[in-house]
């Protein structure tokens, strides 16, 4: 974990350390927190989802004596590591659902992937006007078969955390497991089974067409379309453009929340379809490392490699730039190329961002409903 937390410090999405032994569970609370900011531009937290209670939309004061809003900023500084900018990551720590109800990008706060270092956490609640204190115990949900089939701490061990060993016990089914204060977890159906369910609404919008990775709305009485993404997997972007120029729909908004990056033809294809008489790409200095040399004579997909898997299979886990070799079983991550800016040539691409002339902040009603931020980028950004 030592290793785990000092790569973390360099807020590198490409730069990680899976140790798979330590990732076969989930800690969750049943508490999913977001951040909403009122018209004078106060930002505070609340509770988006309690799955053991109704504790929905009551603000949270303070998180283990903390203000709340400080609390989640430290979080975010110390322990998430997918992205440089710090307010990504306050984003990331809390939930943000994305239209297809999903948050694989966001809730690190609630929803550990590593063991918590403390039993629980108490927060400090105001819900109607009444005060209140809640501590929330972390439950251990896990991907394996039963409990028995691990006899011991030692056992669990040998089978999943040494070089050699599987990469993972068999994902047959979640288990919760008592936490360390001893107390019985709540039942697995109340917690483990509905941590990734979430009751995302669309009021505002129709679907036109489910892509699976992509879906496609339109504004109900406008003549606004909306395309969101769940990943930048290849889409097939004319089915659904077709379907906006079927329905006479002449302004587009691109939902992206949640997307942490993938294949990059995925948007040269999009801007191809979209501006056909311009180019459909930007200029980038590409450096390859002097492992990436190596790598693209064997490989043309190569941009950056998993140790042992790909590393492997170039035949490059014994060059003498490659990494050690791992003591416990996982997959180590990291980039052999950098993609620089041809203007200002100091400035990798991966680290940089243009900040947006116009921000629009999540409240009650739009944390839960995408529609409701579509209806106000269509009202203040399309028709100004």
């Amino acid at each position: 974990m030592s290793v785990v937390n000092t790569l973390d410090k360099l807020k590198d999405a490409n730069t990680l350390l899976y140790p798979s032994c330590y990732r076969n569970f989930m800690f969750v609370q049943g508490i999913d927190l977001y951040s909403d900011v009122d018209l004078q531009g106060n930002q505070y937290i609340k509770i988006l989802h309690d799955h053991l209670g109704s504790l929905d939309d009551c603000q949270v004061l303070q998180i283990d004596g903390v203000p709340a809003v400080q609390a989640i900023k430290q979080f975010a500084s110390e322990n998430v590591g997918l992205a440089r900018d710090l307010g990504v990551r306050f984003n990331m720590a809390l939930s943000s659902l994305s239209a297809d109800g999903t948050m694989d990008f966001s809730n690190h706060f609630s929803r550990r992937q590593y063991l918590p270092p403390t039993d629980g956490i108490t927060y400090s609640l105001v819900c109607h006007a009444i005060y209140v204190n809640i501590t929330r115990n972390w439950t251990a949900c896990g991907k394996v078969e039963s409990i028995s089939s691990v006899g011991s701490s030692n056992e669990y061990w040998d089978r999943n955390c040494l070089p050699d060993s599987p990469a993972s016990l068999p994902k047959q089914q979640k288990l919760s497991i008592t936490p360390r204060s001893g107390q019985p977890p709540p039942p697995e159906e109340t917690i483990c089974e509905i941590i990734g369910q979430s009751d995302v609404t669309i009021n505002n919008a129709q679907l036109l067409l489910d892509l699976d990775t992509a879906k496609f709305y339109q504004l109900t009485g406008q003549n606004v379309g909306i395309m969101t993404m769940s990943s930048m997997d290849k889409v097939d972007f004319r089915r659904g453009f077709q379907e906006f120029i079927d329905r006479s729909v002449e302004k587009v908004i691109l939902d992206l929340t949640n997307i942490g990056g993938d294949y990059m033809y995925t948007p040269y294809d999009l801007n191809n379809l979209l501006f056909p008489q311009t180019r459909n790409f930007f200029e980038v200095d590409f450096r390859p490392s002097n492992l990436m040399q190596q790598g693209i004579q064997k490989s043309d997909d190569a941009k950056f490699i998993t140790y042992p898997g790909e590393l492997q299979d170039l035949g490059l886990s014994n060059d003498s730039l490659a990494p050690s070799h791992l003591p416990i079983s996982g997959d180590l991550t990291f980039a052999i190329g950098e993609a620089y800016n041809t203007i200002n040539p100091n400035e990798v691409l991966e680290f940089s961002y243009r900040p947006a002339a116009r921000r629009l902040f999540y409240d009650e009603k739009s944390s839960r409903d995408p529609s409701e931020l579509w209806v106000k980028v269509a009202s203040t950004l399309l028709n100004p």
